[in-house]
């Protein structure tokens, strides 16, 4: 198979368990760059996405500002979906997010989540996910995942590229990355009045980016 960075995937939402392992043609079904009407038909088509709404809604629509764009704005739109486990995902929850910018589809989030007592399930399907994305891609680079407040680790993670990274600053981002965290539970303080995390571990999140800023007026400078 020629090892080429392509942005039309298909999810494993195309199949059933019992068709096997998760190949990387099965991670998902979108062609990054389409507009909202194709990536809408496909979704229509898939017989594992679950019907209920996702935070109160399953789309959410506004328009964004990024400081390096001046006085221009793109307009965004978020698809929440959840869907039934496949071969691909296989945690108890499992959903995706789909980011279009003036209509292009630029940003893929994948989800599955996994129950505090099956950390090893979680890092077998982690490490497949990483085996499956090594053997397309040339370039890879590990990173890890914080807490945006405290900088506290929580996750670790790879980033796969067909571009080594010297070139990465003179493109438009093209990447793919793979990460797993741990979510703590969280308990209601009454003296602050919010939540606060706890140390004891809530669930697990495999966590699959696809990105392509390629025909959008975003740069690496924020997306």
């Amino acid at each position: 198979m020629k090892k080429t960075f392509q942005f039309l995937f298909y999810f494993c939402f195309f199949f059933n368990l019992s068709f096997g392992q998760c190949s990387i043609s099965d991670l998902v079904p979108f062609n990054l760059g389409d507009d909202k009407f194709n990536t809408t038909l496909i979704l229509n088509k898939l017989n594992t996405i679950k019907s209920e709404e996702i935070y109160g809604s399953n789309t959410y629509e506004e328009w964004m500002k990024y400081p390096y764009l001046k006085n221009d704005s793109i307009y965004r739109v978020v698809i929440n979906k959840r869907f039934y486990p496949t071969s691909c995902f296989e945690g108890y929850e499992n959903r995706c997010q789909l980011y279009f910018a003036d209509d292009k589809l630029y940003k893929i989030y994948m989800y599955q989540e996994f129950k505090a007592n099956e950390y090893e399930r979680m890092l077998s399907k982690y490490n497949s996910i990483l085996d499956i994305l090594s053997e397309a891609y040339p370039y890879s680079q590990g990173f890890k995942t914080s807490n945006s407040e405290t900088n506290e680790k929580i996750g670790e993670g790879y980033r796969f590229s067909d571009v080594p990274n010297e070139k990465k600053a003179k493109i438009k981002i093209k990447d793919i990355s793979v990460s797993y965290n741990i979510k703590y539970k969280k308990i209601w303080n009454s003296y602050s009045k919010k939540y606060e995390k706890t140390s004891d571990i809530d669930y697990y999140e495999i966590v699959i980016e696809f990105i392509d800023l390629t025909g959008t007026k975003l740069t690496n400078q924020g997306y």
